[in-house]
């Protein structure tokens, strides 16, 4: 999660073990389809007489659990003009280019991200070094 969550509900995988077109298809169709696996194992649950004391949630929650597939699914631009899951997998199976990469600085793409906080790692290992070697030079004194 560390690696790959972007501010603002928008995420960019640009550096993935798998980078091919059908990696992505199946990255960015799998929350459309945990919605849809998760609404329907609730809804099935429900028809039959299961978790029937709290029925008003899980209604609810299969309804927004679907309204959140059908505005992920059907392909568009978010408000800040990022693509949604479904405009990546369209332009994924049309034409066979990704529109996902990250255009802005302000939200940093995933490879830059990563990159940058294995810096810090090193930077705060480099730090606890020097504490212990300091340490260690004290004892001997």
């Amino acid at each position: 999660m560390r690696r790959y969550y972007q501010l603002y509900s928008w995420f960019s995988y640009d550096s993935m073990k798998w980078n091919g077109k059908y990696g992505h298809i199946f990255l960015y169709t799998s929350p459309i389809m945990a919605n849809v696996i998760v609404g329907v194992i609730i809804n099935a649950l429900l028809a039959n007489g299961y978790m029937a004391e709290h029925d008003t949630f899980w209604n609810r929650f299969i309804f927004y659990a679907f309204y959140y597939v059908l505005f992920d699914a059907i392909p568009m631009k978010t408000l800040n003009g990022m693509p949604n899951n479904g405009m990546v997998m369209y332009n994924l199976i049309r034409f066979g280019r990704r529109v996902d990469h990250n255009k802005t600085p302000f939200l940093p793409a995933t490879g830059d991200t990563e990159e940058n906080y294995q810096n810090e790692m090193h930077e705060v290992d480099q730090k606890i070094q020097e504490e212990k070697d300091r340490k260690t030079k004290i004892k001997k004194t």
